[in-house]
């Protein structure tokens, strides 16, 4: 089950229809009647508007978590809103694993369930550099370097980290993608970059995931940052 907690009729309207196809959905309309729910019935994610918490969005976070710590939160923002890595770095912290405008594309909006459900993290691409190094930082003290550390649980270190040169594995043009991956860039800017088309840079990280036994862009950034 999916909860939308929100008060906009547009999000609520818009949101639903997407994912009523796929999915259960409740609604709840503010944060009490959210942990109301969730302490009611087990939820896998949970989409929640950061204007239901628009002076307190951290704490409203670590409640969520606390009414279940094994749901998934998706934190839903304006387009307008400008985040900063500091915030992003503390929501994750809290527990948000997914950031989305709310007027994502319905493809996209399945995308970033699936990517949150499989235990990865939806970030946007400028804030990677600002994450890798976060979690490379309490890699060197012996912590999980998985970005679900950053909430303090202890999941298992990706199979990925245990190759001793994995990057051995990659042409010359998927190490020149990887590269730029850690460094934040997105497909499109990649394309730009190497003058070749963005599918063909989906194709590049689809053989470099496989090769290197990784599912998301941060892991992939993390191997280079460890070799």
């Amino acid at each position: 089950m999916i909860i939308l907690a929100s008060d906009n009729i547009d999000i609520l309207s818009t949101w639903g229809a997407v994912l009523r196809g796929t999915h259960k959905i409740s609604v709840a309309a503010s944060l009490d009647e959210l942990k109301s729910k969730l302490s009611g019935a087990s939820a896998d994610c949970v989409a929640f508007d950061r204007n239901l918490a628009p002076n307190g969005l951290i704490e409203a976070i670590k409640q969520i978590r606390k009414a279940s710590a094994e749901t998934r939160i998706m934190l839903l923002t304006d387009q307008e809103y400008q985040h900063s890595d500091q915030e992003d770095l503390a929501l994750l912290r809290a527990g948000v694993r997914g950031f989305c405008s709310t007027d994502m594309s319905p493809e996209m909006i399945h995308k970033v369930l699936d990517a949150v459900d499989q235990g990865q993290v939806w970030v946007r691409s400028s804030f990677l550099p600002t994450l890798i190094e976060e979690l490379s930082k309490q890699a060197k003290h012996n912590i999980s370097v998985t970005p679900d550390a950053l909430a303090g649980n202890d999941p298992k270190v990706p199979p990925g980290l245990k190759y001793e040169d994995p990057l051995s594995a990659l042409t010359h043009r998927e190490r020149e993608i990887a590269a730029l991956i850690s460094q934040g860039e997105c497909n499109k800017r990649i394309a730009q970059c190497l003058q070749i088309s963005e599918q063909t840079v989906k194709a590049h990280l689809t053989v470099i995931f496989r090769k290197l036994n990784v599912t998301d862009r941060v892991h992939l950034a993390l191997q280079l940052t460890h070799h």
